[in-house]
């Protein structure tokens, strides 16, 4: 536990400090390029290494975000503190894993959640 502390610590905040730091003075001199000024701030010759790891990093993002939806669901229903749901893991990809749960409900509300956040700033509104 100590070592991921200091890896958090010493790598993955300094990182995102420098991240953030970098988009800012990106659009404090272009600030007509807000939508995409993570892409747009990065040097051409690093351009695909950091858009490849960034699309790591949000699947690795999305993966825990369904991971913890379905944690959620899972001590809600034991706890009788959520609607019984319909558990199933027969059609799941994962079916061999003890631990993987598959929930028509669950994944319903995760994707329309998803697409509605998705259209939000289309719409003018946060």
């Amino acid at each position: 536990m100590f070592r991921a502390q200091i890896g958090t610590l010493g790598l993955v905040y300094p990182s995102l400090l420098l991240i953030y730091f970098g988009e800012t003075a990106y659009l404090a001199n272009f600030p007509e390029s807000y939508a995409q000024s993570y892409f747009k701030s990065i040097p051409e010759p690093l351009f695909w290494p950091f858009f490849i790891i960034a699309m790591a990093s949000a699947l690795v993002g999305s993966q825990s975000l369904i991971t913890s939806a379905f944690s959620v669901v899972r001590q809600s229903a034991v706890l009788s503190c959520f609607p019984s749901v319909r558990v199933s893991a027969q059609h799941h990809p994962c079916s061999y894993s003890s631990g993987c749960l598959a929930s028509l409900l669950t994944h319903f509300v995760l994707s329309y959640t998803s697409l509605y956040s998705a259209q939000m700033p289309h719409r003018g509104t946060f």
